[in-house]
């Protein structure tokens, strides 16, 4: 089963991105398509806290400022999973989603 996102409205989407990139290594990283074929805005953040060079990815719609997916990627360092990097550790694919006002 899929998670289901309540995402802010549009204007509120692009703040959160703009603080997010103004406060830590969030950039973006150009266009993608998730696991389902639509195609939106890649914002990344790398991290090496867990040993290895992890990228989190996070696609937007840029029309609508929806959260499309996101995923966690293993890229570089050591590892003691047997994979071939870069390898995908986890990945949401959001399909529906609802527009809220304020937070429940």
């Amino acid at each position: 089963m899929t998670p289901r996102l309540r995402r802010p409205i549009h204007s509120r989407s692009a703040a959160v991105l703009t603080v997010l990139s103004s406060h830590t290594a969030l950039a973006y990283a150009g266009t993608g398509a998730d696991r389902v074929g639509r195609k939106g805005a890649a914002f990344a953040l790398g991290s090496t806290a867990a040993g290895g060079h992890t990228t989190y990815m996070l696609l937007i719609d840029p029309d609508t400022g929806w959260f499309l997916a996101y995923e966690q990627i293993l890229t570089a360092g050591p590892t003691a999973l047997d994979v071939e990097l870069p390898a995908v550790l986890s990945y949401r694919t959001y399909l529906q989603a609802e527009s809220i006002t304020k937070m429940p």
